[in-house]
């Protein structure tokens, strides 16, 4: 808890001036936010940039259409 509040005191203290700290920060949660590899539904992991735009696309679609429906 200590290290999570020091450095957000520090963020709020460095993060606003266009330091390497700021900078670092954001190339760190931006590294760490990246989706590299998605599961698919049968346990198998998908790399390739394609199928994961295409799973991910499947997956909103199957939210918002019916079941009966044809796409």
């Amino acid at each position: 808890m200590f290290w999570l509040q020091k450095s957000r005191v520090e963020a709020i203290k460095y993060g606003d001036r266009n330091t390497r700290f700021y900078h670092l920060s954001t190339i760190v949660r931006r590294h760490a936010n990246r989706i590299e590899a998605l599961q698919d539904t049968h346990g198998n992991w998908v790399w390739e940039i394609e199928d994961i735009k295409s799973m991910v696309r499947e997956f909103f679609l199957s939210l918002y259409i019916d079941d009966n429906e044809q796409y």
